[in-house]
C-alpha cells in the first residue's frame, strides 16, 4: 500500500513569473524566487533551470529582466529527482512527516496558456510525481559526502551550503526510478477534484458560487494533505489517466 500526498508547488499568481502550458500539453514549471539574504552558488538562477523550450522564444520577454539572474527555490527538480519541506516548523507541511518509502508525491501547479504569448487563461494541473525511494529527516548540518551524493541537489541542501543558518531541520525526499515530471499536464478540474479529494472532515468539497474554481483549488491545496492510498476501493475509482500517471 502506497499512501499519496498531494503537494501545490511552483510560481503561483503573488509572484512576477508564470509557469507557461503549451498548446501541445507540454509544459515549464517555474520556480519561486529564493528570499534569502545572502544567496550565492550552489543555489541555483532562473537562467540555468529554464529548459531550451518555446518559452525561451518568446516568453522570457515577459519575466522582468532582474529575475534572469535571480536566485530560485528549484524544488523539486526532476534531475535527480528530490523534493524538500519542513515538515517540523511549517503547519501547512506536517503531513509530511508520515510519509514512508513507497509512498507517492503527487505535484499540483499553476500554469498559463502560452500562445506566442500568454492568453490570460490559466489553472491547476498534475505536473509530476515522486514515489519515496528514501527520507533524509530533520537535517540541522552539513550531509556527509554520501548522502551529498542522494540529496545535494535540493533547493534546501543548495541553501544551506550558501548559508548555513539554512541547515535549520529540513526534510528532503528522495525519488526512484519512476519519479519524474509529466510530458503532458493533467488538468485538475473541478470534476477530478471533486472524485478524488475531500476535506479535512471527510466531507466533498464545497464549491461557493462567489468563488471561481481556480480560487476553491488554491484554498483547499495550500496545505500538503494525504489524499489516500493505492489499495483503498476510493483509489479504485480514481480516472485511470491519473492511476496510470502514478504508473500504478
Amino acid at each position: 500500500m502506497a499512501g499519496i500526498y498531494l503537494i501545490n508547488v511552483g510560481a503561483n499568481a503573488s509572484h512576477p513569473v508564470k509557469s507557461p502550458l503549451f498548446t501541445d500539453g507540454s509544459f515549464e514549471l517555474l520556480p519561486i524566487p529564493e528570499r534569502v539574504p545572502r544567496p550565492g552558488p550552489p543555489m541555483l538562477r532562473y537562467q540555468e533551470v529554464l529548459a531550451p523550450t518555446p518559452w525561451q522564444g518568446g516568453g522570457l520577454t515577459r519575466m522582468p529582466s532582474s529575475y534572469l539572474s535571480r536566485y530560485c527555490h528549484h524544488d523539486p527538480e526532476f534531475i535527480t529527482c528530490t523534493y524538500g519541506d519542513d515538515p517540523d516548523r511549517a503547519p501547512r507541511a506536517a503531513a509530511l512527516r508520515l510519509v514512508q518509502r513507497g509512498d507517492l508525491l503527487l505535484f499540483l501547479a499553476h500554469l498559463w496558456r502560452w500562445e506566442g504569448r500568454f492568453t490570460g487563461d490559466s489553472g491547476f494541473y498534475l505536473v509530476g510525481m515522486l514515489e519515496v525511494a528514501s527520507v533524509l529527516r530533520a537535517v540541522r548540518g552539513p550531509l556527509s559526502r554520501e548522502d551529498l551524493s542522494i540529496y545535494g541537489a535540493n533547493a534546501h541542501v543548495r541553501r544551506a551550503q550558501a548559508d548555513p543558518a539554512y541547515w535549520n531541520g529540513f526534510w528532503v525526499f528522495k525519488g526512484d526510478a519512476r519519479s519524474r515530471q509529466f510530458p503532458r499536464a493533467l488538468g485538475f478540474t473541478p470534476e477530478l477534484a471533486s472524485a478524488i479529494l475531500r476535506d479535512r472532515n471527510g466531507h466533498p468539497w464545497r464549491w461557493r458560487p462567489e468563488r471561481t474554481p481556480l480560487q476553491t483549488i488554491g484554498s483547499y491545496t495550500r496545505t500538503i494533505r494525504s489524499i489516500g492510498d493505492t489499495e483503498s476501493d476510493a483509489y479504485r475509482q480514481w480516472p485511470a489517466q491519473l492511476r496510470e500517471a502514478l504508473g500504478q
